[in-house]
């Protein structure tokens, strides 16, 4: 049962029905679930699963991540040094990043995810409709 300002959910961490993603990683099968969107889209939240293998990775949005099983190496493209990670650490993506992945043992993944474009376009869409209404009063 939710309540107007919340959200609950017991359904399994990572469901069957997680969706592949095609053709971006190195010999590695990934998939994604998404749990929980806000309600304008600016938000959203779920669990990542990826097999070993080799990948980059391109941030378009701001991406906050816990591993939950398995380790990886990650190194930021701009140049810094590899980092190792596996269940329990967490790492923060800012949008325009480009990370380099290796993922040594398969991974399972949280994540949650700010994209502020959405915020903006649906906000100027509700502005336009407010504004239009308005006119033909």
């Amino acid at each position: 049962m939710n309540a107007p300002g919340m959200h609950f959910s017991d359904a399994p961490m990572w469901p069957t029905d997680a969706a592949p993603i095609p053709g971006v990683i190195d010999g590695a099968q990934a998939h994604l679930h998404t749990a929980f969107a806000s309600r304008d889209g600016t938000l959203t939240a779920g669990t990542w699963r990826v097999a070993a293998g080799h990948f980059f990775w391109d941030y378009g949005v701001d991406e906050w991540i816990h591993i939950v099983e398995g380790a990886a190496r990650i190194r930021d493209c701009a140049g810094d040094a590899w980092r190792d990670v596996a269940a329990g650490s967490s790492v923060f993506f800012h949008k325009g990043a480009r990370a380099e992945w290796i993922v040594v043992q398969p991974v399972l993944k949280k994540w949650v995810i700010l994209d502020s474009k959405v915020g903006l376009a649906r906000r100027a869409v509700r502005w336009l409709k407010k504004l239009l209404k308005g006119s033909q009063v």
